[in-house]
């Protein structure tokens, strides 16, 4: 639904359709229709079960399940997972940053909010149209946005219905290996742009770049004189952008856009469930806010291609993070995850202790 959204914002925008005004009225009706629609939902299950209200409980799974033949299971479960909550009453986030069974699926959670953010989808997502501008992209920039956002569309709801069939690690590695190629052959593009070879004008004395109006005009900073790269064959891959973003956001829809958020909800034991996951979700817009304030800072440091260039090379680190440290969720209960992690702890408390005790 994210995306769904964004894609609707950018069909607003094609060849400013509609204007900026405009948009942002409209896209305050989702927001007032909810506040509305809220009035009319029951309360939580699992809220009313804390509250011992197990008669409503159960008429709040109804009305949200629409039949009545599978929800006492789901009570029962609501019950389970009340009463474990209940056996740990007093975990803190001191828990949660001192034991290695609720620090290390921590950990890993972060670290896949970080590779999600900094694949450069925030960026890539809020200047869009820029990007295709910058290029000289042959077909509307708008255009080109809205076809990549739909894409995007397209397959974030195929990685939905295939999540469960795949796994977690093997749509994680594509993702990867998608974004990581897809951003850096976009770096590869702006750093032809930003070296191609200075076309001069004999009357003027000064050197000409094409831009995307279809006429050489004097930019002096766009060009490099003494460069072998040729401002028509920059030209002539001015479609690169285009098929390299939609590219980007299929790997980032079939990965690295939903399962981040799917596995935090998989790694951490109930007990942790609350404050694990507040930390990791505050972490992951901390870090969109942060490629998203300094994205000017990196570019002109770097350079546009020097930004998509960084971006690549943390798609590709993720890869290797998702090989050696993300475990594999799929068809594990929070059960397993917690006893998965408690004996990784135990065995790495046994090899320092071995250590120790070997040592000279």
């Amino acid at each position: 639904m994210m995306v769904l959204g964004i894609t609707v914002a950018s069909a607003l925008g094609i060849q400013n359709a509609v204007t900026w005004g405009t948009i942002t009225i409209i896209c305050t009706i989702p927001p007032v229709c909810t506040i509305c629609v809220m009035f009319f939902m029951p309360e939580s299950p699992f809220y009313l079960v804390s509250k011992n209200k197990e008669r409503e409980a159960l008429e709040s799974l109804v009305w949200l399940r629409g039949n009545s033949n599978e929800v006492n299971s789901e009570l029962e479960q609501l019950k389970k997972s009340l009463r474990e909550q209940q056996e740990n009453p007093n975990f803190s986030y001191k828990k949660l940053f001192t034991e290695g069974v609720y620090f290390k699926p921590f950990i890993i959670a972060l670290t896949l909010m970080f590779a999600q953010q900094f694949s450069g989808i925030s960026v890539i997502t809020q200047y869009m149209k820029p990007i295709f501008l910058q290029a000289g992209s042959k077909l509307d920039a708008g255009l080109s946005a809205f076809i990549v956002n739909l894409v995007q569309v397209f397959f974030t709801g195929l990685a939905a219905i295939s999540v469960d069939k795949l796994g977690r690690k093997p749509l994680l590695l594509l993702s990867g290996l998608g974004c990581s190629l897809s951003v850096i052959a976009v770096g590869v593009f702006f750093y032809l742009d930003e070296n191609k070879k200075c076309v001069y004008d004999t009357e003027i004395q000064a050197p000409l770049v094409f831009n995307q109006n279809t006429a050489y005009t004097p930019v002096d900073e766009m060009c490099v004189p003494d460069s072998n790269i040729d401002p028509e064959t920059v030209k002539s891959l001015t479609w690169l952008p285009l098929v390299s973003l939609t590219i980007f956001s299929i790997s980032f829809a079939l990965g690295l856009g939903p399962l981040p958020w799917v596995i935090m909800t998989e790694l951490f034991p109930q007990e942790a469930k609350d404050k694990a996951s507040s930390l990791v979700v505050l972490f992951q817009w901390l870090m969109s806010f942060v490629t998203l304030k300094f994205a000017k800072n990196i570019n002109d440091a770097f350079n546009v291609s020097g930004g998509y260039f960084i971006f690549g090379s943390m798609c590709f680190c993720s890869i290797i993070f998702v090989i050696y440290y993300a475990p594999e969720t799929k068809g594990k209960t929070n059960d397993q995850m917690k006893e998965m992690f408690r004996e990784q702890s135990k065995m790495h408390e046994g090899i320092l202790q071995i250590g120790v005790i070997n040592r000279p």
